[in-house]
């Protein structure tokens, strides 16, 4: 695998882990500030009920779409909670309070006793959370009241999930308070694909920025390619271009015309070297053949005079 697409994966990798990081940690703080504004409503909502909890022991459901008497058998209960029109007595909570929130009163222990619940309405159609046989994980909320806070699906097929609140009463008493958390889940779920869609184009628009990045700051290595394929073809005089102290390649490009600069100086005395040897062996072939030609009349003569003595002896 080449330099190049080494340095993409790498980069890819880390621009996929920082965005899943943003991801999860936007995600979980946007849920953690949603599921704890109905965890308020539902506390808000939780005051209305704990007055004719405590005195009346059983509960008087809100006003339904279609109803037209208020809540409340003697005017003293829950019916001091709401106006004529149904809605909740006192700032902070819109019309949809009285039908959209799941009330129930629990015995001490249990989950959902005779006293009766309230179920939410939702859609035209009415819900009521799957509750379990025993509210466990309690811990001191404000007042010091044992209060738990969990997520539960509907108890009908299609219904939504719901946020439950579950607060002990002084009479031991166990009120539920439970929202719909569809509309929250919803936005959380926009979100989710919002997330996944911005981090696909952003890890596909960090690729593309991050190859042509890696094909600038390669550029370098490429001239020193070039330059070695062109020292391989025999020429010396090349060097790699911009060498300097501030970057790696500069720094690398210094190294290699220091050692190009040396390698040319040794070919160079290399071949003076092998021309004085070709000197040196032209001047002996010059020395033999001139002291052969200077030898051969003295040798020719003492033959000569041999020969002479040998038939005069004869």
């Amino acid at each position: 695998m080449s330099l190049r697409a080494r340095l993409l994966l790498a980069l890819g990798a880390v621009a996929i882990a920082a965005l899943a990081v943003a991801d999860v940690a936007i995600y979980s703080a946007l849920h953690g500030s949603l599921f704890n504004k109905v965890d308020q409503s539902l506390q808000q909502a939780a005051a209305f009920f704990v007055r004719p909890a405590q005195q009346d022991q059983s509960l008087t459901c809100p006003l339904q779409p279609g109803s037209s008497s208020p809540p409340g058998s003697d005017g003293a209960g829950a019916a001091a909670f709401f106006n004529q029109s149904g809605h909740p007595r006192g700032p902070g909570f819109p019309a949809p309070f009285v039908s959209s929130y799941f009330v129930a009163l629990g015995a001490a222990g249990s989950s959902v006793s005779a006293a009766g619940e309230c179920p939410a309405y939702v859609g035209g159609h009415t819900y009521a959370p799957r509750l379990p046989a025993k509210f466990t994980g309690f811990s001191a909320g404000p007042g010091g009241t044992q209060v738990t806070y969990f997520t539960a699906p509907a108890d009908e097929k299609g219904g939504p999930d719901f946020q439950v609140r579950v607060a002990v009463l002084p009479n031991r008493r166990e009120l539920i308070v439970g929202a719909p958390v569809n509309d929250t889940e919803s936005t959380l779920h926009r979100l989710l694909l919002i997330e996944l869609g911005v981090s696909a184009i952003a890890v596909v628009f960090a690729l593309a920025a991050g190859w042509w990045l890696v094909r600038l700051g390669l550029r370098p290595l490429t001239e020193v390619e070039r330059t070695a394929e062109n020292i391989a073809a025999g020429d010396l005089r090349h060097r790699v271009p911009d060498e300097n102290d501030r970057t790696e390649v500069g720094r690398l490009a210094k190294a290699l015309n220091v050692m190009l600069g040396r390698i040319e100086s040794a070919f160079a005395a290399r071949v003076a070297s092998e021309e004085r040897l070709k000197g040196s062996e032209r001047r002996l072939r010059q020395f033999v053949g001139d002291a052969s030609h200077e030898l051969r009349t003295p040798i020719a003569a003492v033959s000569a005079y041999a020969e002479l003595f040998e038939r005069g002896a004869a």
